[in-house]
């Protein structure tokens, strides 16, 4: 069992830094993962990744500038686009095997959990965030009780939460906004400051410490005792086309952690490896003292919780990809054009005549959930709003003119919202756990026409 030192990134007297830990220029991973009771408190023993290597280990970071844990799409000679073979996971986590001392999480059906990660700068620091998405991206939670030790990026984000997109064997369990609304990196940057203030993070001397982030997800009730569930974490963290010198279609960027969860009995996940005072038996050498979840751990959402993003376009002349990303449908619903941030170009505003859909085919659908046990407010129906979903598991080619349909669903005479209707709040691609997958997708014109790509 290792002893928990008093700090884990505090304040010293002359800088602020992060003691014994590798000196790390941004990038993040799953770093402990932890079961959230119904008071939004931290219970039972921590779980961790695959092949987990602390931050405080000798072998991290060996060789120099890997990090161990990193797992960064696409690879440094793939240029700015993900490819249909990129592998999901970390060479160290493709085979589920833990490391000694860093055991799996126990959970039970129904639970929520806490997956938590440093900010690394990510939130706090806002020249580390040029050409970002609001949010600082996507973190989405992927699950599945058949693991493939060749399991590829692209393959995982057409899950939908369903259970039907893709290959069918993965569900997504949740979209979160990368910054969690609490985290921060110990700085003199003033959201550090303020949010040090607003949640200070102590430990037993009073010391303040870095608090990490989480991504919040609930483990489906159709699990029982017995089962391992492989959980893909997937932070979705593009460049927006146009914002950044030298990047004018964007760039895909993705970090991955591949974890896996043992599902026992609601007692065993709450109970074992918890010490008589409370203690968890495997806390990380520098743990973070932070005790409750996020206050909305229920009910996060994401800006842009469409994992797929926009279709992947190519001009009918060019086997180039378009930059990938998506928006909020609201801004299109409310306006009737979708500006080149919500579209991933620069110049495509979209037609609000229904007489203009000519699609013949479409693009991969997915879905988003994030509050799996709790009703969804009124709000548009995006399978009814310019956006087009079916299943895609080959590639498939057809020529279109964009579209965004100005009208919303009425809502039933009930007063209720649509079968499948979406949160609102800034989660417009959102859907209720369980219910009913919609995938929304803005059709673009490209010249006169365009291919889909995927």
């Amino acid at each position: 069992m290792k002893q928990p030192t008093s700090g884990f990134c505090r304040v010293a007297a002359v800088a602020l830094l992060c003691v014994g830990l590798p000196a790390v220029s941004g990038h993040t991973w799953i770093e402990q993962i932890r079961n959230v009771d119904d008071n939004g408190n931290y219970v039972g023993d921590a779980g961790y990744p695959r092949g987990y290597v602390e931050r405080t280990d000798p072998n991290f970071d060996q060789p120099p500038g890997s990090f161990s844990m990193q797992w960064l799409l696409p690879l440094a000679d793939e240029g700015t686009r993900i490819t249909p073979t990129d592998p999901l996971c970390h060479p160290n986590q493709r085979t589920q095997q833990q490391s000694d001392g860093y055991p799996r999480l126990q959970t039970h059906p129904g639970e929520f959990v806490a997956m938590r990660y440093m900010e690394n700068g990510h939130v706090t620091k806002p020249s580390g965030t040029l050409g970002k998405p609001p949010g600082n991206g996507t973190a989405f939670v992927f699950g599945t009780t058949e693991p493939r030790e060749d399991e590829t990026l692209m393959n995982v984000l057409q899950w939908t939460s369903d259970g039907t997109g893709g290959d069918g064997r993965g569900r997504l369990l949740a979209a979160n906004n990368f910054d969690d609304g609490r985290c921060y990196q110990l700085s003199d940057q003033a959201i550090s400051q303020a949010r040090s203030s607003d949640h200070p993070n102590l430990d037993a001397n009073g010391a303040v410490m870095e608090l990490m982030c989480d991504t919040n997800a609930q483990v489906p009730d159709s699990l029982r005792a017995g089962d391992t569930l492989a959980v893909y974490w997937v932070w979705q963290w593009p460049t927006i086309p146009g914002e950044v010198d030298g990047l004018p279609d964007g760039k895909d960027e993705y970090y991955t952690t591949c974890n896996d969860f043992d599902i026992v009995s609601q007692h065993e996940a709450t109970a074992d490896g918890e010490a008589a005072s409370g203690q968890m038996e495997h806390g990380l050498t520098q743990q973070d003292p932070q005790q409750s979840a996020v206050s909305n751990y229920q009910s996060r959402t994401a800006n842009y919780a469409n994992p797929l993003g926009s279709l992947f376009l190519a001009p009918t002349d060019s086997d180039v990809q378009l930059p990938t990303g998506t928006a909020p449908l609201s801004n299109v619903l409310s306006t009737g054009t979708a500006s080149a941030s919500d579209v991933g170009t620069t110049s495509v505003p979209a037609t609000t005549s229904a007489a203009d859909a000519t699609s013949s085919s479409a693009a991969p659908t997915a879905s988003a959930t994030q509050s799996p046990q709790a009703s969804s407010p009124p709000n548009a129906d995006i399978g009814d709003c310019g956006t087009v979903a079916v299943t895609a598991t080959q590639v498939v080619t057809s020529i279109v003119t964009t579209t965004v349909n100005s009208q919303a669903p009425a809502s039933t005479a009930s007063g209720a919202p649509p079968s499948g209707a979406l949160p609102g709040s800034n989660d417009d691609f959102a859907a209720p756990f369980g219910g009913r997958d919609h995938h929304g997708f803005h059709k673009r014109r490209i010249r006169d026409s365009a291919k889909f790509r995927f």
